[in-house]
């Protein structure tokens, strides 16, 4: 029993993720008691898009870690789209 606790208390949980209408993943993982594992969830989610963000912070006193992504995805964009010209 208390080893199942202690597993508890280290899983990793995604508490967001979607992509807004510009294009733009967000992933949002939380781990109580130790840092996210980012390098997993960079590869696992954004794979071969572009990371645009990585936020880690702790919440002080309550040890709960979190990791948030923010990335586009791979494809290349025609020039025009990027830099606005026509």
């Amino acid at each position: 029993m208390e080893s199942e606790l202690a597993l508890s208390l280290v899983d990793e949980i995604i508490v967001e993720e979607g992509v807004s209408r510009f294009g733009l993943h967000r992933l949002h993982v939380i781990r109580m008691g130790g840092v996210v594992d980012q390098v997993k969830w960079i590869k696992e989610r954004v794979g071969e898009g572009r990371l645009e963000a990585v936020v880690e912070y702790e919440d002080e006193g309550l040890g709960i870690y979190h990791l948030r992504l923010y990335w586009k995805d791979g494809q290349a964009m025609p020039e025009e789209i990027n830099d606005g010209r026509q």
